[in-house]
């Protein structure tokens, strides 16, 4: 659903995407990410893990491991 959303504002190559995700593996960040790929978007990635898949995806990732939730 990220690809159709992306697809919906008229994404073109002169735009950044940046994708934000906790875990760094949601799907619909990475399927937007992809799709922004594919057009020669630039691509920034951010999550708080690490390892995180979406530094795979995105040509610049930033990975800020938070640690454990306080109660």
């Amino acid at each position: 659903m990220g690809e159709e959303d992306l697809r919906h504002i008229g994404l073109v190559a002169a735009d950044c995407v940046v994708g934000v995700t906790a875990s760094g593996r949601n799907p619909y960040v990475l399927g937007g990410l992809r799709f922004a790929r594919g057009l020669g978007c630039l691509m920034v990635g951010v999550a708080c893990s690490r390892p995180a898949g979406i530094s795979q995806v995105a040509e610049i990732s930033i990975l800020a491991p938070v640690g454990a939730e306080v109660d």
